[in-house]
C-alpha cells in the first residue's frame, strides 16, 4: 500500500534539498525523522515536515505503524523559477533566478503487502433450495364479506 505527501512551491533550490535526500532515502522514516532535526542545513526542516506528513497520512489512511513503513521514493522536483534583478557594475542591473522546489514523499507499508497474499476468498458451491407452494385462487366476496355462489 502506498501513501504520498506533497509539499509544493518551497522557496529553496532543488539542488540544496537533493543533498539531504541522498543521505536520508536509505534510512527508515523513523530514523530519518530523528536525524533531520540534527542537520544544520536549512532544507532539513522542509524535508522533516514532508516525511512527517507522509507518516501521518499512513497512520490515518492505512492505519500503519511507523516501524512498518519504508521509503519507496523521495523526489525533489524543480518548481517555478522567479527572475529577479540586483545591482551590477557600472550602474547596470544583473539578473538572477530565484528557484523553488516541490517535495514528493512516497511511503509503502511492508505489513499490508504480506497480509494481502495470505487472504484467499472462500468459495462455496452450495445452492439454496427454495420450496415453491401453490397458491389457491381466492373466490370473489359479496358486500357482506361472504363468498359469492356462482
Amino acid at each position: 500500500m502506498e501513501v504520498k505527501a506533497y509539499i509544493k512551491y518551497l522557496r529553496i533550490s532543488p539542488k540544496k534539498l537533493r543533498l539531504l535526500v541522498d543521505d536520508i532515502k536509505r534510512q527508515t522514516p523513523r530514523v530519518a525523522l530523528e536525524l533531520l532535526p540534527l542537520s544544520s542545513k536549512r532544507g532539513s526542516k522542509f524535508l522533516f515536515k514532508a516525511i512527517k506528513s507522509a507518516v501521518n497520512n499512513a497512520k490515518v489512511k492505512i492505519s500503519a505503524d511507523i516501524d512498518d513503513l519504508r521509503f519507496k521514493a523521495i523526489i525533489i522536483e524543480s518548481g517555478a523559477v522567479l527572475k529577479r534583478f540586483r545591482a551590477g557594475s557600472k550602474g547596470r542591473a544583473n539578473q538572477y533566478k530565484r528557484r523553488s522546489s516541490h517535495i514528493k514523499v512516497i511511503l509503502e507499508s511492508l505489513e499490508k503487502e504480506k497480509n494481502k497474499t495470505d487472504i484467499k476468498p472462500i468459495e462455496t458451491n452450495e445452492t439454496k433450495k427454495i420450496k415453491v407452494t401453490k397458491v389457491k385462487k381466492i373466490p370473489p366476496l359479496n358486500q357482506q364479506g361472504k363468498i359469492k355462489k356462482e
